[in-house]
């Protein structure tokens, strides 16, 4: 008797496990994915280097929050939307940009909710290189100003 419990407490939890991993399929798969640009869809391989002019910059809403994501720039074969990252459109780090600057980006051109992205990984502007995102295209959490690494990023394990 005690056998045919343990064994219909197994297949109660076999039958658990799989459908979870039903759930998380279908959540993965369905509307509700993230449509965030990921750091996958970077591949440094593919990387150019754009000259441009800045045309247009987030600017915060009534409510504090970002209109837009990306920065609009014009470069010699038409305009693209710009991906530079969180910490280099706002905030203490925040690169100084402005509607008519000229820039060098150098990045990716992908696909992010059916529409072009530029994701940048470094910026020549004002006589300076900023590094925006690493190799692997992972947003920094600060600029790197002319390969200098803030010091408190020189941390290590405390």
């Amino acid at each position: 008797m005690k056998g045919k419990f343990a064994y219909t407490g197994l297949l109660v939890l076999l039958l658990f496990a799989s459908l979870s991993l039903l759930t998380v399929a279908e959540a993965q798969s369905g509307p509700l994915v993230s449509k965030s640009v990921r750091a996958q869809e970077y591949n440094a391989a593919n990387e150019v280097t754009l000259s441009a002019t800045v045309t247009a910059v987030p600017t915060r809403t009534a409510n504090g929050a970002f209109a837009a994501k990306t920065v609009k720039l014009q470069t010699s074969a038409g305009t693209v939307d710009a991906n530079l990252g969180r910490a280099a459109i706002r905030g203490k780090y925040a690169l100084p940009l402005s509607a008519g600057k000229q820039m060098q980006v150098t990045g990716v051109m992908t696909t992010h909710s059916n529409a072009q992205v530029f994701l940048v990984r470094s910026v020549k502007l004002d006589g300076h290189t900023y590094t925006l995102r690493n190799e692997h295209g992972f947003a920094l959490m600060r600029p790197v100003v002319d390969g200098v690494v803030p010091a408190s990023f020189k941390g290590g394990v405390r």
